[in-house]
């Protein structure tokens, strides 16, 4: 596959499984998928200047597609209201290539190789099989039909943008009429049916559909090009691969919530994954569900796997470390620990703020007052857009009397 190809659809996929972490993550799926939609007519509006309007043969793939769209984002919106996002979305995406590759050769006339049709039928298995755990919530059946529902719908949608791209003069005028038009029948039929939960939504959540809608708008986007460039199953297939980051994303933000048991069950399924970034990703989110009851032979074996992730995976695991040693009253291990994020990772800001604040609270803890000072002034000079600063400057007025002891 053409190494542009490569990272357009992986780079997709990756967006792909963060904006649907974010529909799953809190508030009335339908308003989050609206807001998702709308934003991404805002993205595509941005846009109009610099596209020129789509030749005429493009016009019937565009309105074809937003019809079986407004199909689409109705089931996505089922599948999540009444199934778990660590079953639902596996099946729904892992079913998804198989019918892309019937629909494309029926459709499009394309076929695979005896290897590439092995590659497809491998990736779905492999996704679908994150469904089934020990663990499986009871009613989810209808989750489950509205997932595969949902597959239908990918299928076909695919299978006619990528027509629909080809057809077009210029694939970015597709993209950006495609957007402008897709979320104005669903965004009016939510104002229409959750019109009570439309003006609560918003105001709680409205950040992360925002965010949610710019990604959506980015990884679709990025698929309808690569379609125009390799054939449609091979691009399908390989960005169902977020199926895996979804699984992982989702988990984690769930972790802390009511759904902690869920999100424990499909983490330890990723640890045993084949990839081993995923599997020890996995196995370090983990770590965060057993802070509490973790021993210092736990630390110590959580510190050796730490070295086996990639430097730029270990800022979070340092920060859950650093928890647990000073859960063991080892504050000075601790601090230390969390002074490496600042430095090493000084680019994810908010992780390095909190792990400032916690050092000068392990040094606190310590009675090295003017350590805790010395690091607490730090993060209210270098971080003060953050809400750490403030939190940084309560403690200076806390402990300022002890030193002037």
């Amino acid at each position: 596959m053409d190494p542009l190809v490569l990272t357009l659809v992986l780079t997709a996929a990756v967006l792909h499984a963060t904006w649907n972490a974010l529909i799953k993550s809190g508030g009335d799926p339908w308003v989050r998928l609206a807001v998702v939609n709308g934003v991404g007519i805002v993205c595509a509006a941005a846009w109009l200047p610099f596209v020129e309007a789509p030749n005429a043969e493009a016009w019937p793939f565009i309105l074809w597609s937003v019809a079986i769209h407004q199909v689409y984002f109705v089931c996505v919106a089922l599948q999540y209201r009444f199934g778990d996002l660590s079953h639902v979305y596996p099946i729904s995406r892992g079913t998804a290539p198989i019918l892309v590759a019937a629909a494309a050769f029926i459709f499009a006339g394309e076929t695979l190789s005896p290897a590439g049709a092995v590659a497809v039928i491998v990736i779905s298995a492999a996704i679908i099989s994150l469904t089934f755990d020990s663990r499986w919530p009871t009613g989810e059946g209808k989750g489950v039909f509205f997932a595969l529902c949902t597959s239908v719908t990918i299928a076909v949608y695919t299978v006619i943008d990528g027509l629909g791209g080809r057809t077009a003069d210029d694939v970015f005028a597709y993209i950006v009429y495609h957007f402008l038009i897709n979320g104005i029948p669903f965004g009016l039929l939510v104002i229409f049916m959750r019109r009570r939960v439309l003006g609560p939504t918003l105001k709680g959540h409205w950040k992360t559909g925002f965010f949610g809608g710019v990604l959506a708008f980015l990884a679709y986007g990025l698929v309808i090009w690569a379609m125009t460039l390799t054939p449609m199953t091979y691009v399908s297939a390989l960005r169902e691969t977020s199926v895996i980051l979804a699984a992982l994303i989702g988990a984690s933000w769930l972790l802390p919530t009511a759904l902690r048991g869920e999100s424990v069950s499909v983490l330890q399924q990723l640890r045993l994954h084949a990839n081993p970034t995923i599997a020890r990703l996995s196995e370090a989110q983990l770590w965060r569900s057993e802070i509490v009851t973790a021993t210092l032979q736990d630390v110590a074996s959580w510190r050796s796997a730490l070295d086996e992730l990639p430097r730029s995976l270990r800022a979070g695991p340092y920060f859950v470390i650093g928890q647990a040693l000073s859960r063991q009253a080892r504050h000075e291990e601790a601090a230390l620990l969390w002074m490496r994020v600042p430095i090493l990772y000084p680019r994810q800001r908010v992780l390095a703020g909190d792990c400032l604040l916690a050092a000068g609270d392990a040094m606190a803890k310590l009675n090295q007052f003017d350590e805790a000072a010395t690091i607490y002034h730090e993060i209210v000079r270098d971080y003060a857009d953050l809400p750490t600063a403030g939190l940084a400057k309560s403690k200076l007025d806390l402990i300022q009397p002890r030193n002037d002891l």
